[in-house]
């Protein structure tokens, strides 16, 4: 937990301080990496439904 001051005069805020949660560094990467997943099973997915998209249109045309 990180705690922050503003004491200037151009604070319009009623608090002059507040806090953050900070993510250790291990929690930062397994936090990117969670990400990185994500983003890996979007794609699959997509390339999942071409495939799908490719194989009946193949079959919608040897039938006709």
């Amino acid at each position: 937990m990180e705690t922050y001051y503003d004491h200037s005069p151009e604070n319009a805020s009623n608090e002059s301080n507040w806090s953050k949660e900070r993510l250790t560094p291990e929690a930062d990467r397994l936090a990117n990496a969670v990400a990185v997943l994500f983003e890996l099973y979007a794609t699959l997915a997509a390339v999942h439904d071409i495939l799908s998209a490719e194989k009946a249109l193949e079959g919608l045309r040897t039938a006709a």
